[in-house]
């Protein structure tokens, strides 16, 4: 498909080039297309890169909301773990083009695209914590608000430049440390609370 096409030159181009050089032409080069072509799906530059972060996006939140819905009924030890891991499986499996997207977010006007993805992760997270098997969580939207803003924080300052699975093992094991503990703290019942 074309719009495939030309998303993967996209990338390829910010990965070779970088997003300063990267431009409608050049996209359109390695997507083996003509310029034209690439204007009747992106007609400029700015809108060829939102597209992509918002492609990027979505798959980040499709990646977390479906860990969430694949763990409902679970022990509230374990929700950290899948969040957190599914968060950084979803950053890692583009580990190399994370950075440039992370760049490309801060450079354009992203902040609709980037609240829309961290509700939709947030609402994922507060189904988790609703259905928690061993207890409950008082205020699930606002500890669920606090879980999507570390990750969404907390992560980027990791992805500022390509890591090595190594370092996001470590990553994922400090995250998950800290909202561990965090959430051990706001859950109630089985427990002699």
């Amino acid at each position: 498909m074309t719009v495939d096409a030309i998303f993967e030159a996209a990338i390829q181009v910010l990965l070779t080039e970088g997003p300063i050089r990267l431009n409608t032409t050049r996209v359109a080069e390695r997507a083996g297309v003509s310029v034209g072509t690439l204007y009747q799906y992106f007609p400029n530059k700015q809108s060829l890169l939102l597209a992509l972060l918002e492609r990027h996006l979505t798959s980040l939140t499709d990646i977390v909301e479906k860990a969430c819905l694949e763990n409902l009924n679970t022990e509230s030890a374990k929700i950290a773990s899948v969040v957190v891991r599914a968060y950084l499986e979803a950053i890692m499996s583009n580990a190399e083009v994370s950075p440039a997207l992370y760049y490309i977010a801060v450079e354009l006007d992203a902040g609709r695209l980037l609240d829309e993805a961290v509700q939709k992760t947030v609402h994922a997270i507060e189904g988790l914590l609703t259905s928690a098997c061993d207890g409950y969580f008082e205020e699930c939207h606002i500890i669920a608000q606090t879980i999507a803003a570390v990750l969404f924080g907390t992560v980027p300052a990791f992805c500022m430049r390509v890591i090595p699975s190594s370092a996001g093992a470590e990553a994922e094991k400090q995250l998950t440390l800290m909202l561990r503990a965090y959430l051990a703290a706001q859950r109630h019942g089985n427990s002699g609370e």
